[in-house]
This record gives C-alpha cells, structure tokens and sequence, in this order.
C-alpha cells in the first residue's frame, strides 16, 4: 500500500449507524451495526489524490458475545465498491505502551512503536507489521489483545493522549502488481503488471476477537483464548450403522506455553508425528500424554528424520525443551496405525 501525494483518511463516526440486538440468548448475544460507510469511488486519472465521487459502502457488523468465554467477536461484513484504497478497523485500548506483542512463525515477537529513522536505507520503514494469529498490548498489569482469523497485517500507535490504538488491516485496494511511482519503496516490485481482480470489489466477511486480560499477554494465558478462536473445536455429521462403540482417545501436551503446531501420521512409517514450540522462553521438561501405550518415541528434524531416541513411559513422553525451541516427536502407540 503506498498513499496518494494528497491523501485523505475516512472514518465511520462520521457517518450515522444503526444499532439492533439481533441475539439475546442464554448462550450468545448479539448486536448488528449497519451504516454507509461513503468512500472515493478510486484515484484521479493522475493518481495524485482520490476523486471527488463518493461511493456507498455498505458495512454491517455482528458483534457476539458467549458466556463464559472471555472474548468478544465480531464478523465484519464490508461490500466493498471503491478502488484504489485501504480499509481498516481501529480499535482503541487504554493501555499505554512503548512494544507490541504479535504471534509469529514459532514464536512472539516484542516490537518497539517508535520507527528508526532509516535515512540510508533504500525503503522507508513503514508502520504496518505482520502478524498470524493476534497482537497484544499491555503494561504489565492489563492488556488488549487483539485475535483475527486470515488477516496478517496491524500498526499500533498512540492516541493524543498516550494510549494505543490498534489497527487491523481488512484489505488493499490496488490495480497493479508493481509500480514505479510508489512512495513506500524505490523502483519496481515486480512486473508492471495490471491486476484489476486485486480491487476486492464485491461483498467480504472479516473475524476478529476482542481480548482484554490481566497482567500480560503470557501471564493472563490471553495466547490461548486467541488460539481457540483461531482453532475452534469443529464437528461433522457421518453416517453410521450398526452397533457403535466409541474409544475415549485423546492427548494430552504439557505445560501450556507449548503450543501444538502438527499431530500427524508420519510420512514414511506407521508412527504418529506431534510438533510443538516453547512461547515462554523457559527451559522445562515437555510431557506428552496417551490413552495408550507408546512402544518407542524419537526426537526428528522437521523431516521427520530421527535424531535421537527417547524412552517412553508406559502411556508417556517426555523431552526436554529450551528457550523457543521447536520440538518434532516421532511415537510409535500400540493398537494404532500399525
């Protein structure tokens, strides 16, 4: 995303919504908020600033809450018919902080909100960063965490007043691939190439989660509430006939600050793959847990090629675990698969 030489930035508070309890249940409620969020149908023939025609915008918002689950979701509806632009959620905390906290590829990076300067630097730094499945804010004794579902893309920054703004992206709007007139970088991407489809015009549904919590984005386990929105518990009708018997079969991981990343058959033999990573920066001993016995058990590389066996305990693993360290466990359960 690179912004015109003129740009102009939009909010929803100026224009009127509509407010309606759609769910009052005792499991789940649910609020609907509509409004015509009206948007510059895209840039001028220049590409120096936005045009003057307003577009409707149609946005609808659900916004549920579940009892006794500790966070508020929300679906965004957005019929998107403006070009050329970004669209984001803002979504204010009081929580004063100079860091955010944003779950990545095996581990949770700590971010300063100050950018460097970057003057001898060939881009800009930019704001935005990217994150999988939530970004956090706090002061050590409350904080903001904010979960999405597919949406990879945040900026914190501070409010007049000190306190921290997240902003969640939705989409980018744009017509090319690649072009040489951006202000965010200098030169091509890639190949000039026109991309009409990356417009996002039409309809689009967002997830997100509101997670407020004490102490810190680890202490208050928030990383988890994130994890079972971003995972949730999923069922599926199946025909079945005849007598049906039903195995308690389950496993258990321990402590909670590993968090599971495969549970897999293996891909040359009859063993079961579990894949795991330390979120704590502790070093601790990993306890895997089977209704079963399990008859061997080998620490892999990520190829699941073995790297050194380990000794089962009866219907237990254990590995010891270092600092953000991942984890690939082979084990070979009696009764299964083989």
């Amino acid at each position: 995303y690179s912004p015109p030489d003129k740009d102009k930035v939009y909010y929803s508070r100026a224009y009127k919504a509509s407010i309606k309890v759609i769910e009052k249940g005792p499991v789940r409620a649910c609020l609907r908020i509509d409004l015509d969020f009206k948007l510059p149908k895209s840039l001028t023939s220049d590409r120096s600033t936005r045009s003057d025609e307003l577009v409707s915008n149609p946005v609808s918002i659900y916004v549920f809450l579940y009892r006794g689950i500790p966070r508020i979701d929300i679906a965004i509806k957005v019929d998107n018919r403006s070009r050329d632009h970004r669209l984001r959620v803002l979504f204010p905390t009081d929580v004063s902080s100079d860091v955010s906290y944003a779950d990545t590829h095996f581990y949770v990076i700590k971010r300063p909100l100050e950018l460097p300067k970057g003057d001898d630097w060939r881009q800009p730094p930019l704001p935005t960063k990217p994150q999988r499945m939530w970004v956090d804010v706090n002061d050590g004794e409350k904080g903001f965490m904010l979960a999405n579902r597919g949406l990879p893309e945040y900026e914190v920054f501070k409010d007049e007043n000190g306190r921290c703004i997240i902003a969640l992206t939705l989409f980018r709007a744009v017509g090319w691939l690649s072009r040489p007139d951006l202000k965010t970088r200098r030169g091509n991407a890639g190949p000039q190439i026109a991309t009409p489809d990356a417009q996002c015009l039409g309809e689009h549904v967002f997830y997100c989660s509101i997670i407020p919590h004490e102490k810190n984005w680890l202490k208050s386990r928030a990383y988890l509430v994130a994890r079972e929105f971003n995972i949730p518990l999923m069922t599926a009708p199946v025909k079945l006939s005849g007598e049906v018997k039903v195995k308690n079969w389950s496993m258990s991981l321990t402590p909670k600050t590993l968090q599971l990343s495969a549970f897999k058959k293996a891909e040359d033999d009859d063993t079961l793959v579990v894949r795991f990573y330390d979120v704590s920066g502790g070093s601790y001993t990993a306890k895997l847990s089977f209704p079963v016995r399990a008859r061997a058990a080998w620490e892999t590389n990520l190829n699941e090629e073995r790297l050194k066996d380990l000794k089962p305990k009866e219907k237990e693993v254990e590995v010891e675990i270092n600092p953000y360290k991942i984890k690939t466990i082979s084990i070979l359960l009696e009764g299964l698969l083989g």
